[in-house]
């Protein structure tokens, strides 16, 4: 509703003597409530629409990489126990790492393309929580401004 429809209406509120408080005020609390019931319904669309795409979004399973890391540690102590010096570990050390910085890499890479598939579908959710919250605070300052509006013109009545 226009802020011009509603100054309007609510002029025509105040030029009417014949108006009594209360019935002033239970116009003003109907169209109130109707915003408050579309408010709500909308809230509604968004609550199912969150609850699909929290649905939708499921994570495929992917190989957490433990099996190249078993196949690295089995061949570090294959070779670890055939080392017979110092020089001989650190070389079996070094072929360890770079095995096991080879399954972090590749681990690394499959979380990367995962997420790359699925941004859309989270940010898409984020956003609908954002506007969620956008519609609860709207809701929360229209009816504290009706109310004061309300109770203003109940102490205005009374006044008169």
């Amino acid at each position: 509703m226009s802020d011009e429809t509603s100054e309007n209406t609510s002029f025509e509120y105040q030029a009417s003597p014949a108006l009594t408080a209360a019935e002033v005020i239970n116009k003003k609390v109907k169209r109130h409530s109707f915003a408050m019931k579309a408010l709500w319904a909308l809230l509604a669309i968004n609550t199912i629409a969150a609850i699909f795409l929290g649905s939708v979004y499921k994570q495929t399973p992917v190989d957490n990489g433990m099996g190249q890391i078993a196949i690295a540690s089995s061949n570090y102590d294959a070779n670890n126990a055939n080392a017979k010096n110092v020089y001989q570990q650190q070389v079996v050390n070094g072929w360890f790492e770079k095995d096991a910085l080879t399954a972090i890499a590749d681990q690394n890479a499959t979380i990367i393309d995962q997420n790359k598939k699925h941004s859309w579908e989270v940010n898409l959710l984020l956003f609908n929580i954002l506007i969620t919250l956008a519609w609860l605070t709207v809701a929360f300052i229209r009816t504290s401004l009706v109310q004061t509006e309300l109770l203003s013109e109940v102490v205005t009545r009374e006044l008169e």
